[in-house]
């Protein structure tokens, strides 16, 4: 499974359950032929959620990915705040990590 295939799986599985999940897509865009950065938090996770009126982000990792330094900062930032922040690394273990946490 590809990361966008995980993340599109995670969201709809979220939103299936009665809960709001969205992607977050952290890209620059072309303005006058000049590429221009985002106003995006760096580090921001691949998907927001709020599931049983929690806050949880959920930053998607395959293979040998690993989080950058913006986004464990962004993680601290999180969690420092009461959220809750998941890598999602297959569908399998996201599942359990969902029943376990919010069934």
């Amino acid at each position: 499974m590809t990361a966008n295939e995980l993340t599109k799986s995670i969201i709809k599985f979220i939103e299936l359950n009665g809960n709001h999940a969205e992607n977050i897509n952290v890209i620059s865009r072309m303005i006058n032929g000049r590429y221009v950065k985002t106003n995006m938090t760096k580090g921001t996770s691949d998907i927001h959620s709020v599931i049983k009126g929690k806050a949880v982000m959920i930053e998607v990792k395959i293979g040998k990915d690993r989080q950058s330094v913006y986004q464990k900062a962004y993680q601290k930032s999180i969690e420092k705040a009461g959220g809750i922040y998941y890598i999602a690394k297959d569908f399998d273990s996201f599942y359990k990590w969902y029943n376990l946490n919010f069934k």
